[in-house]
């Protein structure tokens, strides 16, 4: 019985069976085949005891590279081989105890246990155990039961629906399979109730995959149930009305004239908008208060029919109606419009509500005809004849009488004909950003330009308090009925928009909107702010300055979108604002997420056709949560929608004023981004005999942080991205305008897949993310060198100049490499070889150089220990490190040393009889010194997140090319003059030291804590030994900046200043420059312990100029002897100016941690992107591409 996933070269486990072995159930799969492993593991990557269930990995020389093009699977699947534990022998075909470097480990995800004699046993798959109403069932039990039925062939199990609605749906297939029901009870009687599928489907044969297995995809497509088609007359009065009312609103005859009692309103092309209409008509002909989410719940007219007969009922009582009010009293604002106006009084001047149009108008036209219809509607509608005077500081609504309406007309045929469609736009731009005045008036303006006899432009300008998107139509077409008919009648209007405002705010007096608060209260509890990752720092005062980048959805993707619409019961705005929730949720990984949209808020008939401020902002809160697919989150998305459209009648403006009582004015209140998707559109062709186009202008404003606001065409869908300039960039509104339509795409392809696993990247962005810019171009990686050969190299060269000094010593080159040759030599006697790790706990002087260096000479890694941590700590490194010798000045009071360390106290009295110049290094070779770069060559200790700390491997060979790459980058040479800033114990300490002495530098070397933490010492000491470098945290160069600016001094010796460890400010940045010297250089570096130091470098080459809104972050650069990804959860790029993790890998990284299996598994995985066998180091922190390929730190995951 052979046993192996494709990815492991066909089988890795055998089991012989003959004739006279009892067959067992399940059969074992045996044990692994030769040059193969295999272990049970449980969750921690421990091993399972024997007979415990647990989950089966393979390795050895079988596995496969991985899946092609798919590096986030790749990684998911193929982990980096942790050590062995020794006790656990029986799971492996050789007899070593470690794996190789670079060996791998692939999870098989089938649930395995090893029997006491040793073979394996796999009981179905772990990745299909689900959990339906609390119990945990694997379906591939149930499965199994199915199969024993005698008219069952074969059985599939799959799980179906969402949250409280999943639930076990069985496929079956057989010659002479009993019906549903009766599989149903069969299986009853077997398994326990939560294992019964709720439903059986018969299939004449289970879809089959190329491979031979279960096709569950196919599967899935089969719907359990099945939806009568054809005709079905209405039955009832309230059917009848019903199919009336939907061929009504819907404009046309539907189904042969008819429109039937299973007819869905939204497969009949019904959407959002149009949903509103059929809940005010029903209200308006039953006379019952019909919810929106009504219509999207039971769209079918049989249904909706049914739950207006319980209405009628009594379940609901209809709101007092909208009627026309005696103008006795001054007229208030409506609540909406009542926002504006104060929004006008702080910004007076501003076009951020202007609404304009621009109609290109094609053939004869008659201006004074076109003139009169204006007329006509701004006397049919009163708003279009409101102003808003102040009165005592309360404004009111003031409606003049009709007049006649003013239609200037601006000739533009004199010039070129070429210049002519140019100039109309610029003018039609123009006023555009014209504001208005709301106290004086007009709020509705125009004019038309001509270019030709039969070629002219009509620039139309509302303001938003008299008008919205829906207004914008109807003006539209009546303006065309009144230019087509001027004479035609026209049926009066029911009330006018100052009766709606005396509507709503009496509705709000008694208490009818309590409901609606309550709901508003508890679906925003605790909501979050959109935090965008910006291009500038976010102002104090949030500006109104904005601009536009075009969007645009081909026709084909608009109508595929709205057929998976129909599939999932959402309309095409529900589908659209899903994907701008998706858009979002992958540009900023948030998982709770709101965004704004406008409701119509036209919930009653007589509102339909009235030109007014009805608009109101709706708060759409999604959970991202769970790795929703498209349709899942669509699902989500309707749901919010529906609930929110229920509650619409509350103004946003009160829900702010009840929910944001303390605004932050950097933000818009609850909500920072907004989607707008205009479904309610002019009447075709509505000026006769013209040909008539639209086109959008632009007010140079911005409402919100985003707002991405599409309407259909005939081309498909276009709209724009809105944006505030003060935060944002053209580029990047127009790299996620991309990324937007790409979204769009992917969903219409792949609707079922993960949201986060849809591509957003083009092959072109993503060579560059993960390829061009990616890599460090000068990278070299040398396998050959080893740190102390390469100082011996430097000795030789300039063995009489100095390379130390401090302590009251001056050493040479020469001299160090003497004294670290005797030295090495005793350590060798003392045991010390090859991954010998050598404790060193010295102060900051020549001996600790002098140990460093001798270590690495005689084959060792040393672990530095500072004298002045507590000895806890320092028990605990000695401890857990292993180490095997102890080089100290005294043994603090109170650090027991473990048994078998030997100590070595008295460096200089260390003997050595050979004292003629350099060592040789042939012979502390042949004494055991290092044979590979990839030996240990120091082990550091990090904070780890239990408490304790943790130690990292650095090898020569993660060393080297650190060192090397940054010589050249700082230019260092025989003229470096290092003063020794940082810790030895910490990683950039150890740079400091070896890239001064690898270049034929000198260090400086500081004595004690106090003086360590003397700013003036500090400074000083740089002006004593004219100090060109410096290695420093940002923190510590701030105070040492203050502190020289406060005393009128100057670093004027600083040629290089490297800082690195910490976020480097760019305020702190601009202060560098100011105290240091002319030509100094500065360097911002950044790189976890786990890197080697630093994986990349930044060169601020002048010192940052301050904007009105702060200063830009400072970069942390390109990569530096490393290779460098921001990657999202599934280990795939994301687009430049996009947050993600970011991953470093390169010969830099670490080996791991030590004694700490689990903890490198997790944090050094498999590299999806470089040679078979890398791998990438997560850091934690959350970074993004800028547009010229640097990197900038965001912080921490």
């Amino acid at each position: 019985n052979g046993y192996g996933p494709t990815e492991s070269t066909t089988f890795a486990t055998c089991h012989t069976l003959t004739a006279a072995d009892p067959v067992e159930d399940p059969l074992p799969i045996g044990r692994p085949i030769a040059n193969t492993t295999a272990h049970v593991l449980e969750p921690g990557l421990t091993p399972s005891p024997l007979g415990v269930w647990g989950e089966l990995w393979l390795g050895g020389e079988g596995l496969a590279r991985g899946y092609l093009g798919r590096p986030d699977l790749t990684a998911e699947r193929f982990l980096p081989a942790a050590p062995v534990d020794p006790t656990d022998r029986s799971d492996r075909s050789d007899s070593s105890d470690a794996f190789p470097p670079g060996a791998r480990l692939y999870r098989t995800g089938d649930r395995a246990r090893r029997r006491p004699d040793g073979l394996l046993e796999i009981r179905g798959r772990l990745d299909r155990q689900v959990k339906i109403r609390g119990h945990r069932i694997e379906p591939a039990e149930v499965e199994a039961v199915l199969a024993g039925h005698p008219g069952v062939s074969a059985a599939a199990v799959l799980v179906r629906g969402d949250g409280a609605d999943r639930r076990l749906v069985a496929y079956v297939a057989g010659d002479a399979a009993a019906d549903g029901a009766e599989l149903r009870r069969w299986l009853a009687a077997r398994l326990p109730e939560p294992l019964v599928p709720s439903a059986v489907v018969e299939v004449e044969r289970l879809p089959l995959t190329a491979n031979g297995k279960v096709d569950r995809t196919a599967l899935a497509r089969i719907a359990p149930e099945r939806v009568e088609e054809g005709y079905a007359a209405p039955r009832t009065p309230v059917e009848e009305t019903v199919a009336g009312l939907y061929a009504e609103i819907l404009g046309a005859e539907r189904a042969g004239g008819r429109v039937g009692a299973q007819d869905d309103f939204f497969a009949l092309g019904g959407h959002s908008l149009l949903a509103t209409q059929v809940a005010s008509r029903v209200r308006a002909v039953f006379g019952v208060d019909l919810p929106v989410r009504t219509v999207f719940e039971a769209p079918v007219v049989s249904d909706l029919a049914a739950c207006i007969e319980r209405l009628r009922g009594g379940a609901r009582v209809a709101e007092a109606p909208l009627v026309p009010v005696p103008r006795t009293e001054p007229l208030p604002l409506s609540f909406a419009q009542q926002r504006l106006w104060f929004e006008d009084q702080r910004e007076p001047g501003s076009a951020l509500y202007n609404m304009p149009a621009f109609l290109v108008l094609r053939g004869p036209l008659d201006a004074a005809a076109l003139e009169g219809a204006f007329t006509a509607l701004v006397r049919r509608h009163e708003v279009l004849r409101t102003t808003f005077p102040d009165t005592r500081g309360r404004p009111r609504q003031a409606i003049a009488p009709p007049a006649p309406f003013r239609l200037p007309l601006l000739d533009l045929a004199a010039l070129p004909a070429d210049r002519r469609a140019a100039e109309a736009w610029r003018q039609g731009q123009a006023e555009a950003r014209r504001p208005f005045d709301l106290a004086a008036g007009p709020l509705l303006r125009g004019f038309l330009l001509r270019l030709g006899a039969a070629e002219h432009r009509l620039v139309v300008n509302m303001h938003h308090i008299v008008s919205d998107g829906w207004s914008l139509a109807i003006l539209v077409e009546e303006i065309g009925a009144f230019y087509g008919d001027p004479a035609a009648p026209r049926p009066e209007l029911p009330v006018q928009y100052a009766d709606f405002t005396l509507w709503q705010r009496e509705r709000h007096a008694s208490g009818a909107a309590a409901a609606d608060l309550a709901y508003w209260r508890h679906r925003l509890a605790a909501a979050p702010a959109l935090e965008l990752e910006t291009d500038r720092p976010r102002p104090a005062q949030r500006g109104t300055r904005g601009a536009t980048v075009p969007v645009e959805v081909p026709e084909d993707l608009a109508e595929r979108l709205e057929r998976l619409g129909l599939a999932v019961g959402a309309t095409p705005f529900m589908v659209l604002l899903a994907a701008f929730h998706a858009l979002l949720h992958r540009e900023t990984g948030a998982e709770d997420l709101a965004v704004g949209t406008p409701a119509a808020g036209r919930a009653h008939r007589e509102t339909e056709g009235l030109i007014g401020f009805f608009v109101n902002t709706l708060v759409v809160r999604v959970d991202h949560g769970g790795r929703p697919s498209f349709q899942e989150l669509t699902a989500r998305v309707r749901e919010a929608v529906l609930g929110a459209a229920a509650h619409q009648d509350l103004p946003f403006e009160r829900l702010v004023e009840e929910l944001v009582p303390h605004r932050d004015a950097a933000r818009t209140p609850l909500v920072q981004v907004l989607f707008t998707l205009e479904e309610r559109e002019p009447e075709a062709g509505a000026l006769a005999g013209l040909e008539m186009t639209s086109l959008r202008l632009t007010t140079g404003t911005a409402k919100a942080d985003l707002s991405l606001s599409l309407a259909r065409g005939p081309q498909g869908l276009a709209g724009a991205i809105e944006y505030a300039t003060d935060l944002f960039d053209r580029t990047t509104i127009q790299r996620l305008a991309r990324r937007c339509e790409r979204l769009l795409a992917a969903v219409a392809e792949a609707p079922d897949e993960p949201v986060d696993a849809l591509p957003l990247l083009a092959a072109a962005e993503r060579h560059q993310v993960a390829v061009e810019w990616a890599a460090d171009a000068g990278m070299e990686s040398p396998r050959d060198l080893f740190v102390h050969e390469l100082f011996a190299e430097q000795a030789a060269r300039t063995p009489d100049l100095p390379a130390l000094s401090g302590g009251g010593e001056r050493l040479t080159y020469a001299e160090l490499h003497h004294r670290a040759g005797r030295l090495a030599r005793h350590l060798v006697g003392c045991g010390v070889g090859p991954e010998a790790l050598v404790a060193v706990l010295l102060e900051r002087s020549p001996e600790l150089v002098v140990t460093f260096l001798a270590i690495l000479e005689a084959g060792g890694a040393f672990l530095p220990l500072d004298p002045e941590h507590p000895v806890e700590r320092l028990a605990f490194q000695l401890q857990d490190s292993g180490a095997r010798v102890l080089v100290a000045a005294e043994v603090p009071e109170g650090l027991e040393v473990p048994e078998g360390v030997v100590v070595v106290k008295d460096l200089k009295d260390t003997k050595d009889n050979n004292d003629q110049g350099f060592v040789s290094l042939k012979t502390l070779q042949s004494s055991g010194s290092l044979s590979s770069p990839d030996q240990l060559a120091y082990l550091i200790y990090t904070s780890g997140s239990t408490g304790l700390p943790k130690g990292v491997s650095i090898t020569h060979a993660n060393l080297v090319p650190v060192l090397r790459r940054s010589r050249r980058a700082f230019g260092f040479g025989t003229h470096t003059r290092v003063l020794q800033t940082l810790s030895h114990t910490f990683d950039f300490g150890i740079f400091e030291i070896f890239t001064t002495l690898l270049a034929g530098g000198t260090l400086f070397l500081r004595d004690g804590a106090a003086e360590r933490s003397d700013v003036g010492r500090y400074r000083h000491e740089i002006r004593l030994h004219a100090i060109n470098t410096i290695h420093a945290t940002p923190s510590f160069f701030h105070a040492v900046a203050t502190a020289a600016r406060a005393a009128g001094e100057r670093l004027s010796t600083l040629q290089v200043l490297h800082l690195g460890g910490e976020a480097l400010t760019a305020e702190l940045a601009e202060e560098a420059f100011a105290v240091a010297g002319d030509g100094c250089r500065l360097f911002n570096g950044y790189g976890p312990t786990e890197t080697a130091i630093h994986c990349s470098l930044f060169e601020v080459d002048r010192a940052p100029e301050p904007s009105r809104h702060g200063y830009a972050p400072v970069p942390i650069g390109r990569p530096a002897a490393s290779r460098l990804y921001v990657l999202d959860p599934r280990m795939q790029p994301v687009p430049a100016g996009t947050p993600g993790e970011l991953l470093v890998g390169g010969d830099g990284l670490a080996r791991g941690y030590l004694g700490r299996p689990d903890l490198t598994a997790e944090r050094f995985v498999p590299d999806p992107f470089g040679p078979p066998g890398g791998r990438l180091y997560r850091t934690g922190d959350r970074a993004r591409w800028r547009s010229g390929g640097t990197l900038e730190f965001l912080g921490r995951l």
